[in-house]
């Protein structure tokens, strides 16, 4: 597989919706599980953006050497973000943060 770093805006997104369909690859961090509380975002409207939202703009690099996603879904009652840490050496989605963007 190609290095997260190498990989475009889009075959990113499609990596994430891809892995999301298996929940069993998703680490909810304790800052994020903060954010949904404070923002009442439930866990399925996490795995909703997930696995149907898109990255809007490039990945950055995250703090642990890792790349961070944002990825974006627009519904209809409500706009969320959810950033996610990928690394080439772990195969599993870290949820680092949620935000409300309704």
């Amino acid at each position: 597989m190609k290095s997260f770093e190498k990989m475009s805006i889009d075959e990113l997104s499609k990596h994430i919706r891809k892995a999301a369909k298996d929940t069993s690859k998703i680490i909810i961090t304790d800052h994020a599980k903060l954010r949904m509380r404070q923002r009442k975002v439930v866990y399925q409207e996490v795995i909703h953006c997930m696995r149907n939202g898109r990255l809007l703009a490039p990945a950055e690099p995250g703090n642990a050497g890792d790349l961070v996603c944002s990825m974006n879904c627009y519904g209809s009652s409500r706009n969320i973000q959810v950033c996610v840490a990928l690394s080439d050496e772990n195969p599993r989605l870290i949820v680092v943060t949620v935000i409300d963007k309704s």
